[in-house]
């Protein structure tokens, strides 16, 4: 003689409570990972991230205005763009913790160039800028170490 068993199927209301579990686990979960997500960003994110709020200073300084920041295409993208005296400033922003062997200017390529030029034009026609003057702007941000507070800017105008 074979045993009953009873099957258990989930009826409406424990149905409701395990959707309702699941979706309090999975936004606790994501709210988690979203207050620490600093933690988690590799390094070179965020001295990159950090070069560009510290050369955003240095041309605000300087008496550039902020157009557009990380503008980007499909193409690629451009760290700073900013207006000054009437020139449309396209500007690259490379970091780098100082090394006597490397320049961050060294890797801004051919291929970079034209992939900067590409988006520049695409710009200059989006936001109808066509006619004016442009130019292209490297700043190099070097920090001694990751905690350096002073980095050394070397702004090269018109370098790309």
């Amino acid at each position: 003689m074979k045993a009953k068993t009873k099957e258990t199927r989930l009826t409406a209301p424990s149905a409701w409570l395990f959707s309702l579990w699941r979706f309090v686990v999975s936004t606790w979960a994501f709210l988690r990972r979203k207050a620490h997500s600093h933690f988690r960003t590799p390094h070179h994110l965020m001295l990159g991230a950090r070069a560009e709020r510290v050369a955003l200073r240095y041309l605000r300084e300087r008496g550039h205005r902020l157009v557009a920041r990380n503008y980007s295409t499909r193409r690629g993208e451009i760290d700073l763009i900013t207006l000054f005296k009437g020139i449309v400033v396209f500007t690259e922003v490379k970091s780098a913790i100082k090394s006597p062997h490397y320049s961050p200017r060294d890797k801004v390529d051919r291929r970079k160039r034209a992939k900067l030029a590409f988006v520049a034009e695409e710009f200059l026609r989006r936001r109808r800028f066509q006619g004016r003057k442009y130019r292209f702007d490297l700043i190099e941000v070097s920090f001694k170490s990751r905690a350096d507070r002073k980095p050394q800017i070397i702004h090269l105008e018109g370098e790309l």
